[in-house]
């Protein structure tokens, strides 16, 4: 009887260590045989389903456009190119008729797209190209110019063009955007020249040696008597804030036109209480007495005394 119980129990044994090496074998070869999935390139950059939904959700006009910008931005840091492509198509459209909430929303999308290290080749040709489109919404358009240049400027470390290089051809190429005479009567040519000379006056040295020619697009831009009035408005204030040496006569001069534009004279006597001296206290203060230009009379008169103490 014992030798019976021994010879069953033995079996039994052999049996589980038989059915315990199959599978530890079955197991071994999985490991063996099972690879890495590789994921492609096209499968990196399409869309979640969620992500699809927001990018839906930022372009429905029936949503408050606080939730609409909430959705830009809850976007991913890394957006694939169908995320970008749709972004952009969203910018280059006109919005419908009483639409003002989409400007904010467009605004929020170019400051995210600035901000999530798109390359050159994405960020700055698009972006552009959006500027040189007579198509794109005119306020579209100068809101790009401000976002490039900012770009291009390299005030900011984190969202900035990293190759120099490229940042001053595009530079050229949006100085050149400005200055086309087809721009002359639209913002984008002043919000434009003002967003360059903020990168001027505060961008790496590669942009601040642009200075000169900023300079003298502003001087011919207030000289274009085609140009609009708030175009020359702001080629008068770009000129001041870069100290263009042969702008204090120009204000002089036109001060006195009372044939020009009164705006152009008034920002001619705020401009020279920048670029002026103190020779000039009394000819701004030969217009205190004028309703339409003693405050400005007042102001530039009060910081030339400033430079001078």
């Amino acid at each position: 009887m014992k030798k019976r119980t021994y010879i069953v129990f033995s079996a039994v044994a052999l049996i589980a260590g038989g059915i315990f090496l199959i599978r530890f074998w079955n197991n071994s070869a999985d490991v063996i045989q099972k690879k890495p999935k590789i994921t492609t390139s096209v499968e990196k950059q399409q869309v979640s389903p969620r992500y699809v939904k927001q990018i839906h959700r930022i372009a429905d006009p029936g949503l408050h456009w606080e939730e609409r910008i909430l959705a830009v931005r809850d976007l991913p840091y890394r957006l694939g190119d169908e995320s970008v492509d749709r972004l952009f198509a969203f910018l280059g459209e006109r919005p419908a008729q009483g639409e003002e909430d989409w400007y904010l929303v467009c605004n929020e999308i170019l400051e995210i797209l600035r901000k999530r290290n798109l390359s050159s080749e994405i960020y700055s040709e698009r972006l552009v190209s959006l500027i040189e489109s007579s198509e794109a919404d005119p306020m579209i358009r100068d809101y790009a110019a401000q976002h490039l240049a900012q770009w291009l400027s390299g005030i900011d470390p984190a969202a900035m063009e990293v190759d120099r290089n490229r940042a001053k051809k595009t530079f050229e190429r949006l100085v050149a955007e400005i200055i086309r005479p087809e721009n002359s009567k639209l913002t984008v040519a002043g919000t434009g020249l003002s967003a360059l000379t903020d990168a001027v006056l505060n961008g790496d040295s590669i942009i601040q040696a642009e200075k000169t020619n900023v300079s003298e697009v502003a001087l011919e831009m207030f000289a274009n008597e085609s140009a609009s009035t708030a175009n020359r408005t702001s080629a008068l204030q770009s000129a001041a804030r870069l100290d263009v040496e042969s702008l204090a006569e120009v204000c002089r001069q036109t001060a006195v036109n009372k044939s020009a534009s009164p705006d152009l004279r008034l920002s001619s006597i705020a401009a020279l209480g920048q670029v002026g001296s103190v020779e000039d206290i009394p000819f701004i203060q030969g217009f205190a007495q004028e309703e339409t230009f003693k405050f400005a009379a007042a102001g530039a008169v009060k910081r030339l005394k400033k430079i001078s103490q």
